[in-house]
This record gives C-alpha cells, structure tokens and sequence, in this order.
C-alpha cells in the first residue's frame, strides 16, 4: 500500500488538564497501538503537534505559563 498518514496533535488533547498540564498517558498509550498496526501494514506515519509547551509544562512541572 505505501500510504503516509499525518496525525496532528494539538495542545488540548496530548494533556488532560490545560490547567495542570498532565499528560495524557491513554492518548499515547492508543497512539502507539494505531501507530505500531500502520508499520506492520508496510505503510508510514508522521506525527506533528503543536503541543511542545504543554508537555514542556507538565515535564518541568509548571502549573501555569506566564506572558512574556
């Protein structure tokens, strides 16, 4: 098949609480099952989120971001 498949992942769900900046364990947890199933099918995935300061956040333990 060969087919290329882009899933975007934005802020609002690769956290389960914009407040705290938890990370979603099961949003990943099923990324990873869909994303294993496309490469033994032979075809690609490309992963791209804008959500770098969410899990940034919740990495560094940071409750709220403050405006610069």
């Amino acid at each position: 098949m060969n087919e290329l498949y882009v899933i975007k992942l934005g802020s609002n769900c690769i956290v389960k609480d914009t407040e705290e900046s938890e990370i979603n364990d099961k949003l990943f947890t099923n990324l990873a099952i869909i994303t294993k199933q496309i490469l033994e099918n032979g075809d690609k995935v490309a992963i791209v989120t804008s959500g770098a300061i969410a899990i940034g956040k919740s990495m560094l333990g940071i409750k709220e971001a403050k405006s610069v």
